[in-house]
């Protein structure tokens, strides 16, 4: 029976420290918002893949996935 108390606690404790991890990127900067220029310009002295987000107001999918995100 001791088991079923301390299992509530234990998923509690996991929880909070599976925060904690998540919590520590946002910290050190977050996303670096950057023109397409200097994107390319970046990513020539570091190589990365580039994200490029498009949206329109008249676009029903663009107003779709900003409901849904």
């Amino acid at each position: 029976m001791r088991n079923y108390k301390t299992l509530p606690t234990l998923f509690t404790i996991l929880f909070f420290l599976s925060c904690q991890g998540q919590s520590g990127t946002a910290q050190s900067g977050g996303i670096r918002w950057m023109s397409f220029e200097e994107a390319v310009k970046a990513s020539d002295a570091n190589p990365k893949k580039i994200f490029i987000d498009v949206y329109t107001d008249w676009c029903g999918w663009c107003k779709r996935m900003d409901a849904g995100t």
